[in-house]
């Protein structure tokens, strides 16, 4: 019985990671520059032909034979997927920044959000929240570059008053303090 039900997880593993195998051109494959391990992560891929990748550098749009890293992790404040609509919603850390919104074709991509969410996990290195007396949600975190450098970042979803300003910059002076950031 315990053979079996490893042979099963064997041939299903087999699938699922076959499903989500992508093929590239040789002049994509030269340009996404990816290892082995890379290449055989889940891949979105968007009503209007593009296909998101996750490396290690960033996520990657392919689109007509380019390639553009649209972000490295650290930037990415959130990721939304509502499989209903099957669009995806990125929110980043630069509140200047325009969200990006993607269409998919699949509405299952939970190996592909699982991947997507570990990757920014892995750039946070602390984090608080706090709630202001209007209610409005403050969240403060300390986020690690590829290159090993720290920076805090404050968030918050609705207006500040006077002391909910005060509250944020409490939060974040709190939050470097605690790593060794310098104000």
């Amino acid at each position: 019985m315990l053979r079996t039900v490893s042979l099963l997880r064997k041939i299903f593993l087999k699938q699922s990671s076959q499903a989500t195998k992508t093929t590239y051109s040789p002049s994509e494959l030269a340009e996404l520059k990816l290892s082995s391990k890379e290449l055989s992560r889940p891949v979105a891929q968007s009503e209007a032909g593009e296909r998101y990748h996750i490396a290690d550098r960033g996520l990657l749009k392919i689109f007509a034979g380019e390639v553009e890293q649209l972000c490295d992790w650290f930037e990415v404040q959130q990721a939304i997927w509502v499989a209903e609509s099957k669009r995806l919603l990125i929110r980043w850390v630069d509140p200047a920044r325009p969200a990006l919104r993607v269409n998919l074709t699949e509405p299952d991509q939970t190996d592909f959000m699982r991947l997507f969410d570990e990757k920014v996990t892995l750039t946070i290195v602390l984090s608080m929240r706090r709630q202001a007396s209007n209610g409005t949600n403050i969240m403060g975190a300390v986020r690690r570059r590829p290159d090993g450098e720290l920076f805090s970042v404050i968030v918050v979803d609705g207006p500040l008053e006077e002391t909910g300003e005060q509250l944020a910059r409490e939060l974040e002076k709190t939050l470097r303090d605690a790593v060794g950031l310098d104000e």
